[in-house]
């Protein structure tokens, strides 16, 4: 006699291997060495450098000397009280665009009684420049806390050194946004 089996269904399949998954947190610090004279220390090695965390020394996983670029927001203050000082403002802006390095990235904009930041962030310092000088909204109220407040949106998915430039008498008279938020957001 023979026997027959009869098996329904799907094929045997063969067993995966079992996957492992891990990870780590590795979290970019931004050094600038200064000597007594407050000029630049070049040259420093990785040997020469100790990070703490809660006081416990903690390695250095990647180190990388020389220039690393920056991704900036440049904002000048375009409401009333800015008014005496406002082409002093808007140069110092064009100075920070001109001077900017291969691979730093920007956006420019304004504030008063609105808030206006270029919609992307480019390294052609022609368009940046062409914001600066036909693209500021001139207005009487300052929302300043506002204006910061949504430049931190806009820096806040990269990653890199980013820097806030911001021209301005420091009033605000007009935010939904409190300074005090803004600090805690900024911490």
């Amino acid at each position: 006699t023979t026997a027959v089996a009869v098996v329904f269904g799907a094929p045997p399949q063969e067993q995966q291997p079992p996957t492992f998954r891990g990870g780590t947190e590795t979290v970019a610090i931004y050094a600038t060495a200064l000597d007594r004279g407050g000029q630049a220390v070049l040259g420093l090695n990785r040997s020469e450098f100790e990070v703490y965390d809660d006081g416990r020394r903690q390695p250095l996983t990647v180190f990388v000397r020389g220039l690393q670029p920056i991704t900036a927001v440049v904002l000048v203050d375009t409401s009333a009280s800015m008014a005496p000082n406002l082409d002093t403002a808007r140069t110092a802006a064009e100075q920070f665009v001109i001077r900017m390095l291969p691979g730093d990235t920007a956006r420019v904009g304004s504030f008063s009684d609105q808030v206006r930041i270029s919609s992307t962030f480019t390294s052609d310092r022609d368009a940046l420049l062409e914001g600066l000088r036909g693209g500021l909204h001139i207005g009487n109220p300052t929302m300043l806390w506002d204006a910061l407040d949504q430049t931190m949106t806009a820096l806040t998915p990269l990653g890199g050194r980013r820097v806030i430039l911001v021209l301005t008498d420091g009033y605000d008279t007009l935010s939904t946004t409190t300074g005090q938020s803004l600090l805690e957001r900024a911490q």
